[in-house]
Parts: structure tokens; C-alpha cells; sequence
């Protein structure tokens, strides 16, 4: 994280009183621990080589500044607006075609270490243990939804059934978001034609061009839903505790997760 970024992260939290300096740490060192804790996956004896602290001292900074960012959540997310987003109505190659998408959406898996009781169903089709993540994106890269602690076994049409109808995931009336062809096809949700050739991957073997109206659609659909697939790539190499299990408590685990995509990666 930039210096600035840094700065203004941290003027954020001490200003809405989210964070708060102790007796003996100041809360720029609280959010520095924790900072590099998700962002190299240190473990707490890492952290307490690196900070020169205790594990206790160690904990509880990682509580006090996890805590303040689930507060923050609501400050800096924002839903996408109404209006016709500018990475559409700039290119005649989406518009007017997609001009009612305002963003994409996608299941992520994250490695992760559940309690032993109920440790099976996280297991997912790869055979580790995860935790199946769904997270909403505008085409300029900016979350607007994400839903953590669904089991790795769990498919992405159930999270997102679960998101819509039990977790406050709202799409705009009239609007929609781009989905890959694992979630079905529904009225808010635009999804790829089965069985014709769509991943971006596919398109650059052999710089082949689109034999039929439905290859155009599933090409221009691809290119527009990449968003969500860079901005998992840029979260997951920014917080290298995405990519290695934690080995917090669970309930952390899926606060950390989620809180990662609503707000860290909009500061910069």
C-alpha cells in the first residue's frame, strides 16, 4: 500500500472514531500489523518478530482494526448508479447491446481452515478446503457486493440465490450484471450462450474471429465480464492471505475475506 493511501486510510478510521490509539500502540501501528498480516499471510508469531509486540497485543490489534473496517463498510460502498456506465456507452462494440449491465459478478475460491465438526462440506471439486466467494463489481473495477463463509462445496447459482434473496444483495430495477453460464439464466443476470466458445483464452488460440451471431455475443459478453476476473487477480496478489489458509479463528476468516474486496483495494 502506497504511503498516501496509507495516511489516508488511516485519517478515515481515527476520524469516524473507528480506531483508536492505546496506552502503549498507536493506531498507526495498529492498522501497520494488521496490514501486513493480510497482506504477506504473516502468522501472529511473524507479526510479533516484526512489531516487536506480544501475541496478545498482536490479537488485539488485528480485532480493533478488523473490527473498525467492517464498520467502515457501509461508508465506502457504494451500489451502482442508474445511468449507462461510461465503459459502455463509449464503445459501439457494447453499446447499445449491454447498456443495461452495470457491472459482473463471479465466485472466487479462498483457501480456508473451518472448525473440525464441520470441516466436509468446505471441501471443494479441487479437493482443498475454501470457502466459495461471491463478490459484484463495476467495469471500472469497484466492488458493490461481496458475500463471504459459503462452504467450498457450495455452488456459485446457490451463494448468489442466497445473496439475492437473504443477504441484502439488491440489483437496480431494470438493470443487470454479467454472469458466467454456471449461474442460469434469470431476469437480472446476463449469462453466455452454453456450448459455444466464450472464455477470452479460447479466442487468442489461432486469432480466430466470431463465426456466428452468438460467438459476437459470447466474445463482447467475455470481454466486458473480465472486470471481475482482474480484480480478483489484483486482490489476491495485493493480500497474500487470500491465496494461503489463515490461521484465524473461522468467524475472522470470513470477516477478513470479505472485508478485503469492500473497502481495502478502493483505497488504492
Amino acid at each position: 500500500m502506497l504511503p498516501g493511501t496509507f495516511i489516508a486510510l488511516l485519517a478515515m478510521l481515527m476520524n469516524k472514531g473507528l480506531l483508536s490509539p492505546s496506552r502503549y500502540v498507536s493506531a498507526k501501528e495498529k492498522l501497520a500489523t494488521f496490514l501486513y498480516v493480510v497482506g504477506h499471510a504473516a502468522s501472529s508469531r511473524q507479526a510479533q518478530e516484526r512489531f516487536q509486540r506480544s501475541g496478545w497485543t498482536v490479537t488485539q490489534s488485528m480485532n480493533e482494526v478488523l473490527s473498525a473496517m467492517v464498520r467502515l463498510y457501509p461508508t465506502v460502498m457504494r451500489p451502482p448508479g442508474s445511468s449507462i456506465p461510461w465503459e459502455i456507452h463509449s464503445n459501439p462494440k457494447m453499446f447499445p447491446f449491454f447498456k443495461g449491465c452495470v457491472g459482473a459478478l463471479d465466485g472466487t475460491h479462498v483457501p480456508a481452515i473451518p472448525p473440525p465438526s464441520g470441516a466436509k462440506p468446505f471441501r471443494n471439486r479441487k479437493g482443498y478446503m475454501s470457502q466459495n466467494i461471491l463478490a459484484a463489481c463495476t467495469f471500472d473495477l469497484k466492488f458493490t457486493y461481496v458475500l463471504a463463509g459459503w462452504e467450498g462445496s457450495a455452488s456459485d447459482g446457490r451463494v448468489l440465490e442466497d445473496a439475492l434473496l437473504n443477504k441484502g444483495f439488491v440489483i437496480p430495477p431494470g438493470k443487470m450484471y454479467l454472469g458466467d453460464a454456471g449461474y442460469g439464466l434469470r431476469l437480472n443476470l446476463l449469462t453466455p450462450y452454453r456450448g459455444v466458445r466464450y472464455h477470452l483464452r479460447e479466442w487468442s488460440l489461432g486469432n480466430q474471429k466470431p463465426q456466428s451471431p452468438k460467438e459476437l455475443y459470447n466474445l463482447r459478453h467475455a470481454q466486458q465480464r473480465n472486470c471481475i476476473e482482474r480484480i480478483f487477480g489484483v486482490l489476491k496478489k495485493r493480500f497474500r492471505i487470500l491465496v494461503t489458509a489463515p490461521e484465524y479463528p473461522f468467524p475472522s476468516q470470513s470477516i477478513n475475506l470479505g472485508l478485503k474486496a469492500k473497502t481495502l483495494p478502493k483505497q488504492g
